[in-house]
């Protein structure tokens, strides 16, 4: 089946018609924790439910974002790829919620900033050794 780009996206294409917000937080809080049931307990779901918004991002994605295992998780070349555009996204749509005066029912803004300086110091340690200044 050939894939064609539409208005909606990928046509013909065998992956998830959307991603959610919460899709894009579990892949983040895997990183963060280094495991599913860290983000679990971040996010206040269980390990199987984290592992199935990972394969849902995954999916719609098209490639592995995270090795797996039953105690460890780590980005692979790709996740390592979206990493860095997963915070983006994720604080973009927190600042206009909060532009909206809305609140997350899950997740806290002020959390979601520390989490992200905290996020982009350990990539850039364990990228390039070091901490980012």
């Amino acid at each position: 089946m050939s894939e064609q780009i539409t208005e909606r996206g990928l046509k013909g294409a065998n992956r998830q018609e959307s991603v959610r917000l919460i899709h894009i937080e579990a892949f983040l809080f895997a990183v963060e924790s280094g495991s599913l049931a860290g983000a679990g307990r971040i996010l206040e779901v269980d390990r199987k439910t984290v592992d199935t918004y990972l394969k849902a991002l995954e999916e719609w994605l098209g490639t592995e974002l995270l090795v797996k295992s039953k105690r460890k998780a780590t980005m692979t070349a790709d996740g390592e790829i979206f990493f860095l555009d997963a915070l983006e996204i994720v604080n973009r749509l927190h600042a206009n919620r909060r532009n909206f005066g809305r609140k997350d029912k899950h997740i806290d803004p002020d959390m979601v900033r520390e989490y992200s300086e905290n996020a982009m110091r350990q990539y850039y340690a364990q990228k390039f050794g070091k901490p980012d200044d």
